[in-house]
């Protein structure tokens, strides 16, 4: 995350189709400004209702996991921009969600960006060494 002023850059894993992983409603579009009218006090902890983003787009990969430790495939990344007085918790541990009630969607972030360029080479050095 970089910290620009009162602006936080944070990452959020969507689905291919821009929608949020658990309920499939949000959309991130880029461009979206998203406001979560219902969202817990700091008190109810990190997993209470909120919008949660995360300080890497790598680490968004490890938040998009399901409770039951399933893992959603295929992802698709946006760069969010919070401005702090909407980070409603935050944990000192680099990969813990933040939550926040408002975000603004800037950008899509290509899997060469996350993962590098040569993922997909990795990739198949890995299949071919398993075979």
């Amino acid at each position: 995350m970089t910290n620009q002023g009162e602006t936080l850059i944070a990452y959020k894993a969507v689905r291919p189709d821009g929608t949020d992983f658990r309920t499939g409603r949000i959309r991130y579009d880029v461009g979206a400004v998203i406001i979560e009218p219902n969202a817990a006090p700091a008190s109810a902890g990190q997993y209470a209702p909120g919008l949660h983003v995360v300080l890497s787009a790598r680490a968004a990969c490890r938040a998009s996991r399901g409770i039951d430790g399933s893992e959603h495939r295929p992802w698709a990344f946006r760069e969010i921009a919070v401005e702090r007085a909407d980070i409603i918790w935050q944990s000192d541990d680099p990969f813990a969600k933040l939550r926040v009630r408002r975000l603004r969607v800037l950008r899509e972030v290509g899997h060469e960006e996350v993962f590098g360029a040569d993922l997909a080479a990795r990739a198949k050095a890995l299949r071919d060494e398993a075979a």
